[in-house]
């Protein structure tokens, strides 16, 4: 019996209820030979077609550690990017009498994730996946600065929220007129939910081309409404 096979299949469902019902009652000793060659294990019918489903099995371990090492990267690469977008505070810059509203503060690190974002999305060349997966982080970054600055700043203007979701806020800066492209922001933020729970490559490239077509120039009428704001106010 080919190798391979056999682990599959110790480690599939099917295997595990079989070890367990020698293994009733608690008692996890080890198994012995008499037990495993007892088991009703289906097999394709010659050596070769069992290689040949081994050679599958195999092939997809590796794909699984190959996502695996890119996910690993891609966590790596994380942390630059965090650290260029909330820099430290030093306590100097956090004192009572500080008067400069709240959402200045944010608005600076909304600043860093957008120009992080719109720099990758100019790049000329095609994007590898792993720097596909760095645009959509960088994206999920922009969009929840997003909508926490624009509720810092609604507030500022004495706008009072029912509750406070990214959805209401969004509503609410568009009726206030802070934004134009209402729709926009909406699917911006169906998408940011979106990849929160999808690991899609095909997924991936329609929310890319979505960023590059509507939603970076959404977030960037964003940058620049609260950029001529706080030019008013200093």
């Amino acid at each position: 019996m080919n190798p391979v096979l056999l682990n599959q299949f110790l480690i599939s469902d099917r295997g595990q209820k079989q070890i367990d019902s020698f293994q009733a009652g608690g008692n996890r000793q080890g198994l012995n030979f008499g037990q495993i060659r007892s088991f009703e294990i289906p097999l394709p019918p010659t050596e070769n077609e069992q290689q040949a489903v081994a050679d599958c099995l195999g092939s997809l371990d590796d794909l699984i550690a190959a996502q695996a090492q890119k996910l690993d990267a891609l966590k790596a690469h994380k942390k630059g990017p965090m650290q260029q977008l909330f820099p430290p505070i030093h306590n100097s810059q956090l004192t009572m009498t500080d008067t400069t509203p709240r959402w200045h503060y944010r608005f600076d690190n909304y600043r860093r994730a957008f120009s992080l974002l719109r720099e990758a999305m100019e790049q000329e060349r095609p994007l590898t996946q792993l720097e596909k997966e760095g645009v959509i982080q960088r994206f999920e970054y922009t969009m929840e600065l997003a909508w926490k600055t624009l509720k810092d700043y609604l507030e500022s203007e004495n706008v009072v929220f029912d509750q406070i979701t990214p959805r209401a806020v969004i509503r609410r800066a568009f009726e206030a007129g802070v934004i134009r492209q209402g729709e926009a922001w909406q699917n911006a933020l169906d998408a940011r939910n979106r990849m929160s729970h999808t690991y899609n490559f095909e997924t991936f490239e329609r929310v890319i081309d979505d960023i590059r077509s509507s939603y970076l120039a959404a977030f960037d009428e964003l940058y620049e409404f609260l950029l001529a704001k706080r030019a008013e106010g200093s």
